[in-house]
């Protein structure tokens, strides 16, 4: 597995220079990054688009970076794309030790399209791979399902939330979590947007953790954008402040 994570790593972080050439041949890309809020859209049929980017985490009591998370989508069907996400690797400094997370796949179904007050609408479907290395891995395939709505509000202002059951494996104990997102997106001009946005998760035990992050994305070409984002915790359950930046390309057909 480490063997396939360092080709996976070269791979990404070389491919975006490779095909910034084709940027002109494909429409404007939505993307599922910076925020947490997935969007209901799905990526145009046998397109790879890769999201990828860097995120630090201060809890207060210890930190984590992790480079680069990643997620590959692929427009299987007019409505239905495929979806592998990489941790990356993760610099603990905590435990002082570091190494690749585990990976998921998935697939996201777009249900129907807006109209009038009911939102367009995704469902979300997959499951965590034990594929990090010791210290950073569950050892279990962990089911998640999420569904991501979306309403247009104007030209400019559109709104995003989602709601998800999640179920994680930590020392051999399986625990359900439900995480939620909302957020308002806002179109600054043809290349700018930025959002505001509030998520967190109710676990099964213990509390509930809230947070707050903004963020804004730059489209250097049609197939081509930049992001940065940064938040903070609204709780004491939640981290003390994280910030993170990404690039994300999409191949055309």
């Amino acid at each position: 597995m480490k063997t396939l994570s360092y080709i996976a790593l070269i791979f990404l972080l070389t491919l975006p220079a490779s095909i910034s050439l084709y940027a002109q041949t494909v429409p404007d890309m939505v993307t599922d990054r910076p925020d947490q809020t997935e969007s209901a859209v799905v990526v145009p049929l046998r397109s790879l688009q890769i999201e990828t980017g860097y995120t630090h985490m201060d809890t207060g009591n210890f930190t984590t970076d992790e480079l680069p998370g990643t997620l590959l989508r692929y427009g299987l069907h007019e409505r239905i794309e495929l979806r592998f996400a990489i941790t990356g690797w993760v610099f603990d400094d905590a435990s002082d030790e570091n190494g690749f997370g585990d990976s998921e796949a998935g697939i996201k179904v777009r249900l129907y399209d807006e109209s009038g007050m009911i939102p367009e609408a995704a469902l979300l479907a997959g499951i965590t791979l034990p594929t990090g290395e010791e210290n950073f891995t569950s050892d279990e395939a962990d089911p998640r399902i999420r569904l991501a709505f979306a309403h247009t509000l104007s030209d400019r202002f559109s709104l995003g939330y989602n709601v998800a059951a999640e179920w994680n494996t930590i020392a051999d104990e399986t625990e359900l979590t439900v995480p939620y997102t909302c957020g308002l997106g806002i179109g600054l001009d043809d290349r700018f947007g930025t959002y505001v946005e509030f998520f967190g998760e109710f676990p099964e035990e213990g509390d509930s953790s809230h947070l707050f992050n903004t963020g804004v994305t730059y489209s250097i070409l049609t197939n081509l954008q930049a992001d940065i984002e940064g938040g903070f915790g609204l709780n004491d359950e939640a981290p003390d402040w994280f910030a993170g930046a990404g690039l994300s390309v999409r191949i055309p057909r």
